[in-house]
């Protein structure tokens, strides 16, 4: 029987064993400064990529689709482009398999989101799709992938792997008494993320009473005492904190911004026992008056003083490991290491491309024009490599890039 895990890059779905270190616990950061974006740092959306790089039970499908409009005209013609990639992908698979097996089997549930047109209008800049047989996992991804449908071995994970490696990543929680909503963000916007039903979706709900709150933005609770208020406001925010954390954080590792009232934020942080709960956070009504963009901007504002530490830390540690021959910036030398698994951290720079391929056993780089046939971007190669070595890859923009080369690594022992 197939399970489907539908969600934002990279949020919700199953927990993934084999993972390492429990997300509780908490991993190492990159440097010295400590905290939950530190921790994200460290392994950021790792869960997700790592299962589809595991599952080896061919033919596996792997589908790309830019999904950049919630219109109906835009819905449309979304959907009638991932039919034209599903009727790709089933050509090939028909070389393979009965044609039966691969209609009524392996993509059975995606061909019935064809005519679905609400899922098609709630989608975000893009849409990824992998199924094989008994498995089906879907994402709305923060930026739009390049079209594309395959068929092969394993998954095609390289779009992926950059998509989810930025790293001012988060979730933020938008809370009230009335409403709970939560979001992947990052720094180019803000994605649904499909709330997991053991949230609950208000306080009636929450505390048991549903019949009490039934309109959003309207508050309807009626509180009878002082004491009884502020105890279930901290009963209300611990069942969402539990929740959010088993169900969206924890199997991530991101960390989490609370926007709330004034007087909420106290409430929940004296509740919440979430060990990456940031500091920084929206202290306004994020459902009053405040449309998505600029709530975005708000968060965004809120995480940059600490994602500014990060990046420095960042930079501090790559030069310390550079001036003991444990760092570089060149292609070939990051090349080789990452075939023999010696690279700990390896930064991009999100604009950057290199035609080419690499060979994953020798480290040998074949360069060759980005446009042509066939050619990849041998930067994608080089992120798998090190993802498939529990490796750290990372996108920077190019201003917080530590050299000018538009890709740098830290490695795990000293190079000779």
């Amino acid at each position: 029987m197939t399970t489907l895990v539908t969600s934002a890059l990279m949020s919700g779905g199953s927990k993934v064993s084999g993972t390492g270190t429990s997300a509780r616990a908490g991993n190492q950061p990159l440097a010295a400064h400590n905290g939950p974006l530190a921790a994200a740092i460290a392994d950021p959306a790792r869960a997700p990529i790592e299962e589809l790089l595991g599952h080896h039970n061919g033919p596996c499908v792997s589908i790309y689709l830019p999904t950049d409009g919630a219109t109906d005209k835009g819905a449309d013609h979304h959907r009638i482009a991932f039919k034209s990639l599903l009727k790709s992908a089933e050509s090939s698979l028909c070389r393979k398999l009965d044609k039966v097996h691969v209609r009524e089997g392996i993509l059975s549930e995606p061909r019935g989101w064809e005519k679905d047109q609400d899922f098609w209008r709630h989608q975000g800049a893009g849409l990824a799709v992998f199924c094989a047989q008994g498995f089906l996992r879907r994402y709305r991804l923060p930026q739009p992938p390049p079209s594309l449908a395959i068929v092969a071995d394993s998954f095609h994970v390289k779009p992926l792997i950059r998509l989810a490696q930025d790293v001012a990543r988060f979730h933020l929680l938008c809370l009230s008494v009335e409403r709970v909503a939560l979001y992947e963000a990052d720094s180019r916007g803000l994605v649904p993320v499909e709330l997991h039903a053991d949230v609950p979706r208000n306080m009636g709900q929450a505390l048991g009473q549903p019949g009490h709150v039934t309109k959003a933005r309207r508050s309807q609770y009626n509180f009878t005492e002082p004491d009884t208020k502020m105890d279930q406001l901290h009963r209300y925010f611990r069942r969402v904190d539990d929740a959010i954390w088993r169900r969206h954080c924890e199997p991530t590792g991101l960390p989490l911004m609370l926007a709330a009232l004034p007087e909420y934020q106290t409430f929940y942080r004296q509740s919440s026992h979430h060990p990456r709960l940031l500091e920084a956070g929206i202290a306004r009504d994020p459902f009053k008056d405040i449309d998505n963009r600029d709530l975005h901007a708000l968060a965004m504002r809120a995480i940059e003083p600490v994602y500014q530490r990060m990046i420095d830390d960042l930079h501090t540690r790559y030069g310390e490991a550079r001036s003991h021959h444990q760092g570089g910036d060149l292609l070939h030398e990051i090349a080789r290491a990452a075939a023999g698994g010696q690279v700990e951290v390896l930064l991009l720079q999100d604009d950057h491309r290199i035609g080419g391929k690499i060979d994953p056993v020798s480290g040998e780089v074949a360069a060759a024009p980005i446009g042509s046939p066939a050619v990849d971007d041998a930067l994608d190669d080089l992120a798998e490599m090190v993802f498939r070595h529990r490796g750290r890859v990372l996108v920077l923009p190019r201003g917080q890039m530590p050299t000018g080369n538009g890709v740098a690594a830290i490695y795990r022992f000293r190079m000779t």
